[in-house]
């Protein structure tokens, strides 16, 4: 089953203070996610052509998301046969941010791009595609501060693509080999400078995960969090989860995602009660017919057979100061159907990949 996309919306705050009878504007959220597909050609399109429909079909529905967060994100993806086309270091993530300050004119910035590396096979069992895909988080730093960095430091950190499993912090790819350069990436990417990977100092974009080993016994990154600020309000933090249970294997990931959103939004590893709720969003798989993650509300879903969501926190971790309230879902592209009827086939106008995508935007109340 391929996954979906799925876009959701950020969220937006007025902070001036009002004058005695007037009413205090609501803080405002918008997130956007995405499943991307990687860097593979989708109903006769590439990966470029498929990131520039994305970026369009953002700048159709104004304002621009806070949050931007994909899943099947290559951060590299070199293939010798197949229909596929090669990508090196952050090249997706690079033309995204380009067309995006092209059209928008906002400036996103990396907060992380974490996951793993593996190989495709043939049928035989020999390697034909070497990639290092995850979860990609970008943000508009007008509207968010990242915290993640600070938050983590002085944590013990795992290499990119280290062979700890389980709960952690994990550096993101280092930016080594670039093919593009549309952007200047080494001041667009979160966190202290690392050099895991070539003799650069390059950010090290850290993010917490949950990574699990799926039944062939290979890596595979099923949750990542970041922890933000409201830019104009100080001392504010909530928390934003990407998740992605593999599919068919979804009964093997379900607890430890859980578990990792408990943890990480309760007294553990919070000084401080949130902002918000927790937003939990991604590629669901078959936990989108569920009521999970454990203690949160689903506010909205792709269209079956997609199965991309958006969930709030409704009990999870300590109590917010503020409730989110949605004022607006939207799928992406906004045509019907948002996803190519049959899996794999062509692209219709708008389309970005074989998969919807979801913009939620909140209200605090």
């Amino acid at each position: 089953m391929r996954k979906f996309i799925i876009l959701v919306a950020a969220v937006a705050l007025s902070t001036p203070l009002a004058s005695c009878g007037e009413s205090v504007p609501k803080p405002t959220l918008s997130v956007l996610t995405a499943n991307m597909a990687n860097a593979a050609d989708v109903g006769g399109f590439n990966w470029k052509d498929r990131i520039d429909r994305f970026a369009l079909a953002i700048n159709r529905d104004r304002p621009v998301a806070d949050i931007i967060s994909m899943t099947e994100s290559a951060g590299l993806w070199h293939c010798s046969v197949g229909p596929y086309t090669g990508a090196k270091d952050y090249d997706l993530v690079d033309r995204l941010i380009w067309r995006l300050h092209q059209v928008t004119g906002v400036s996103y910035r990396v907060a992380y791009l974490v996951g793993a590396a593996g190989a495709i096979k043939n049928s035989f069992g020999t390697p034909h595609c070497w990639y290092y895909s995850g979860d990609t988080l970008l943000y508009n730093p007008s509207r968010l501060r990242n915290l993640t960095p600070g938050d983590v430091a002085g944590r013990p950190q795992e290499r990119h693509d280290g062979p700890l499993v389980g709960f952690q912090v994990r550096r993101g790819l280092p930016l080594c080999d670039r093919g593009s350069s549309l952007e200047p990436l080494a001041t667009l990417i979160d966190g202290p400078p690392q050099t895991d990977r070539c003799n650069l100092e390059t950010p090290s974009g850290p993010a917490w995960i949950q990574l699990d080993r799926n039944r062939s016994g290979d890596h595979t990154l099923v949750a990542s969090l970041a922890r933000f600020a409201l830019a104009d309000v100080p001392d504010s933090s909530f928390d934003v989860v990407t998740t992605h249970p593999q599919a068919g294997e979804e009964d093997d990931h379900g607890g430890p995602i859980n578990d990792f959103i408990a943890a990480l939004t309760g007294p553990s590893y919070r000084t401080s009660n949130p902002l918000f709720p927790v937003v939990v969003l991604g590629d669901f798989n078959k936990f989108v017919d569920e009521p999970w993650p454990k203690q949160t509300t689903q506010v909205f879903r792709s269209p079956p057979p997609d199965v991309m969501a958006v969930a709030v926190g409704s009990g999870v971790g300590l109590q917010p100061t503020h409730g989110l309230s949605v004022d607006s879902k939207t799928t992406l592209p906004s045509q019907e159907p948002c996803r190519p009827e049959v899996e794999g086939g062509p692209l219709t106008e708008g389309d970005f990949s074989d998969h919807c995508g979801l913009l939620v935007r909140f209200s605090g109340n």
